[in-house]
């Protein structure tokens, strides 16, 4: 490589050396968009200049290790940004931009809302920008007042139908290159004129109104705008929501569907949701659902359906009353199995004695119990199960024992199964810090030996404590016996992960339940086989798929209660019949499937069919997990061959799952598919959602790189120098991203930040080569890393760094459609190369706005990228601009 080679990502902006000016003639506008239901906020920043790049959080870990030597030295590299216009006017940075805070309060009582978002902005460059707010508007029922100020001062708005704001909306993306703003062409607008921003100068923008909620299949929908989709990877400051809703009924199956609200709720009639992030980069759009309901059981569905020719796609929610808990509650059983064997010394076994102290205590009246503590051998508490009264010498028996010996599972397992009483629900929890080393040692025979003695009534819960577990019989022996496994890892305690746990299931309702759709017909349910049981204050989860829908469809859920079956009906449901609904519930459905066949595949369900269908279900819906992320790079993944090269690939992911049982990678694994498959929430646009390194466990695994400071030429701000082949070169990195890089890694890694920090740089490119590591670097931190020959960079007529363009998600994803990135062109994942052909139109030709006229529902669909393939019916366009 010749010193003057710069190894870019992709094409940079022209340069100019040190002393040049350029003017910049921009424009640019600024909308803000609030509403509610379908409506959205969205600040558009339309620019026809340079914008920083994303910035995009790391969660996953792929293993590197260096191939060439390479040396990562602290050091320095010239940056600017772009020049302050010599003439008068207003400026257009987008990295000028900053939004400090973003607050949203909402009050919601009945089915009426009360809401105020206040965003805080900031111009940090140095001269002024201007710009307008777009505000999308509900129907005219819904919305019934509307404001907006800066900073306290009413600002005038200027409305328009759904009809003129198409017009806008249009004229506005073509004018600014944007085609982002197609997503709310055929909304009602208002807009507000609300700038100039001076420099240093923040100010506040408010949008307060009320609006009547709509209703779903007995849920009440609220539905509100959080994120600013066109600076996606932008993070706000500081993020907080605050939800207060009420009702003159109990409120029931409370259900955050896009971001991990706190729920408290103190009264049956009311809740509070709050949530407060810092540097953090929201989703579009906070929807929330609830139920008004005194019912005994509560039982709502949300459905979705892309047309009547295809299955739709639905989530069942199903809560039981807390006020009928206490007399619908479930006699049970519980049995504690503790792992004392040498292992356990320490705070472990502490811990441990203080969690079974805690069940014990949190028994119901009519509950009874047992206690094994095992390690090369096994013993009892009492060789029978005990009455409640009894906790407190239990809890004393518990705390007189000690650690010794080994881990003989099996027999403490099977021994403890044998003191099962058939008549009555039996909750099973079982810790251990190992595998087993003594004893039965086989997995598969340890998992015969319990089929054969546990019945039907028994229900196992696992805890690994540590990464020394074996993953695969923990979680094969909680799938078979309806339970769940929790994993304590080093820095979490055991007291802590099983009093969460028990708190959950201390109370079944309903056992041995049955779900029938009735004319429905539905199926591919995830969790699949048995039903999970349905627990006092817990909400059951199913989410599947239909063949017929319809407005009064009926459900009928049945269970067992206190050895009396029980029958709860639900009528007037409706089941979209054709296009409609919520198009998250599909994504919702896949992110649990795939999570669901990932963790088939990994405790030895070795199926072909497994694997192509999780190729096939993450290309379709755009579920990116730390097994399938190489489909983003997957060469011509929507062509036939492309996708056996992705199932090859799947294939040998999937072997590696297998193999890996025991140690911290297999904890990991364990850990996040069982998350995954049991998953509450979606994201919205997912990219690199579980990308290539995880911040909380790469640095303490990967292969050490020398750091050794060496001073050079310091000019004003951060970079590094690295040789690579005998080839010093500059790596500059942009203030913005080293800031974010750092905030990434983990605590134990920040006092030496920058160090850690290059080490990853310098594996990257020790093990993908210059090129590949620095662009790969580039998609996961959004930073900007040209190599640049030292010699060139430090001498004084030497290369200066600008801003390239900015980078582009992987994936996108607009309402059911999800877009990849395939040659430059966000391509519908549905699009099938093989045997479909495109129609190409050029935008703002007179062909685009024939097809707009013809099919103006496409329109939002075209916001996914300047050059598009969507499939639309029976046709394929290839959107593109023009040359």
């Amino acid at each position: 490589m010749a010193d003057n080679d710069i190894i870019y990502e992709e094409d940079p902006k022209p340069k100019r050396k040190r002393g040049q000016t350029r003017r910049w003639r921009w424009l640019w506008m600024i909308s803000l968009i609030g509403g509610l239901g379908c409506c959205g906020l969205l600040l558009v920043l339309a620019l026809l200049g340079p914008v920083i790049g994303n910035v995009l959080t790391p969660s996953e870990t792929i293993y590197v290790t260096p191939q060439v030597p390479v040396i990562v030295q602290p050091a320095s590299v010239t940056y600017r940004a772009a020049d302050v216009p010599v003439m008068g006017g207003v400026f257009t940075n987008g990295e000028w931009l900053n939004i400090q805070a973003q607050a949203l309060n909402v009050r919601v009582e009945d089915d009426r809302a009360t809401v105020n978002m206040t965003v805080t902005f900031a111009n940090v460059g140095d001269v002024p920008i201007d710009g307008v707010f777009l505000i999308p508007l509900p129907s005219a029922d819904a919305l019934e007042t509307l404001t907006v100020t800066r900073d306290g001062d009413t600002q005038r708005l200027t409305r328009y139908s759904a009809v003129e704001s198409r017009a806008q909306v249009l004229a506005l993306a073509r004018e600014h290159g944007d085609t982002s703003l197609l997503a709310y062409a055929d909304r009602p607008l208002a807009a507000a004129d609300i700038f100039p921003l001076a420099a240093d100068t923040p100010q506040s923008v408010n949008i307060s109104y009320t609006a009547t909620l709509a209703r779903v299949n007995g849920l009440i929908a609220l539905d509100l705008p959080l994120a600013l989709p066109v600076m996606n990877g932008r993070v706000v400051g500081e993020f907080t929501v605050t939800l207060n809703a009420s009702a003159g009924m109990p409120l029931r199956n409370i259900y955050p569907a896009t971001l991990d609200l706190e729920i408290t709720q103190d009264e049956p009639t009311a809740f509070v949701g709050n949530s407060t992030l810092t540097d953090f980069t929201p989703p579009q759009a906070l929807t929330v659902y609830y139920a008004p309901s005194d019912d005994e059981i509560t039982a709502n569905v949300l459905t979705f359906r892309e047309d009547d020719a295809a299955d739709g796609y639905f989530v069942l929610l199903v809560a039981p009353s807390p006020e009928a808990a206490g007399a619908q509650l479930v006699n049970k059983d519980v049995m504690l199995v503790l792992d004392q064997s040498g292992s356990m010394g320490g705070v472990k076994w502490e811990q441990a004695q203080a969690a079974g102290g805690f069940v014990l205590e949190h028994l119901n009246s009519q509950d009874r119990f047992h206690v094994t503590t095992f390690s090369s051998s096994v013993s009892f508490f009492d060789n029978r199960l005990s009455p409640a009264s009894a906790s407190s010498d239990a809890v004393s028996w518990i705390n007189s024992k000690g650690i010794e010996g080994g881990t003989n599972i099996n027999d403490a397992l099977v021994q403890t199964l044998q003191q099962v009483d058939a008549a009555r629900p039996t909750t099973l929890l079982f810790m251990t810090d190992g595998v087993a080393t003594e004893g039965v040692q086989d997995t598969a025979t340890i998992l015969a030996n319990l089929r054969a003695a546990a019945g039907e009534n028994v229900r196992i819960f696992t805890f690994g404590v540590g990464d020394d577990v074996n993953t695969v019989l923990l979680d094969s022996i909680a799938r078979e016996f309806r339970g769940q496994t929790g994993y304590v890892r080093p820095n979490e305690t055991i007291d802590a992960e099983i009093r969460e746990l028990y708190a959950k299931i201390a109370s079944p309702v309903l056992t041995d339940i049955t779900v029938d759709f009735g004319d429905t017909v539905a199926g591919d349910f995830v969790p699949s086989g048995q039903l999970p049981d349905l627990f006092a204050g817990e909400q059951l989860i199913i989410v599947g798929r239909y063949r017929r829908g319809g407005e009064a469809m009926r459900l009928t859920l049945q269970g067992m209660q206190n050895g009396e079956p029980k029958t709860y009906t639900f009528d007037g449901l409706q089941f979209e019949s054709g296009r409609g609904g919520t198009p998250f519930v599909a994504q919702l459905w896949a992110t649990r499937r795939i999570g669901e066949l990932l963790n088939r595949v990994r405790l030895g369900d070795d199926n072909t069919e497994l694997v192509n269908s999780i190729v096939s279900l993450s290309l379709r819906y755009g579920i990116i997990t730390p097994y399938t992320q190489f489909l983003l790079e997957q060469e011509g993944v929507l062509t036939q061959a492309g996708q056996q090269a992705a199932n090859a690939q799947m294939a040998a992911n999937a072997l590696n799952l297998q193999q890996n049982q025991v140690g911290a990678a297999a904890v990991d694994a364990a850990d996040t598919l069982n998350r995954i498959s049991a998953s509450r929430n979606i994201a919205v646009t997912p990219s690199y959602g579980f990308g290539i390194f995880s911040s909380g466990s790469y640095y303490s695994r990967s292969v050490v790189v020398a750091v050794t400071p060496t001073p050079i030429p310091a000019l004003n701000t951060e970079g590094a120098l690295l040789n690579i082949a005998g080839q010093d070169y500059i790596i500059s990195l942009n203030p913005t991203a080293f800031e974010q890089a750092m905030a990434d890694l983990p605590a134990a890694a920040r006092l030496d930040s920058a160090p850690e920090l290059l080490v990853t740089v310098g594996n990257l490119v020790g093990y993908y080569g210059a090129s590949e590591g620095i662009r790969i670097y580039n998609e996961i931190y959004g930073a900007y890393l040209p190599l640049i020959a030292v010699e060139r960079a430090t001498t004084p007529d030497g290369y200066e760094v600008t801003q390239p363009p900015p980078a582009r998600p992987p994936l996108r994803s607009v309402a059911e459609k999800v877009f990849i990135l395939a040659d430059g062109v966000y391509t519908d994942t549905t699009y099938q190369p093989d045997n479909m052909t495109a129609i190409d139109i050029i935008r703002d030709s007179d062909a685009y706005s024939a097809l707009i006229a013809e099919h103006p529902a496409l329109l939002p669909y075209l916001s996914a990228g300047e050059s598009v393939i969507v499939v639309w019916g029976d046709k394929v366009y290839s959107i593109r601009g023009a040359e």
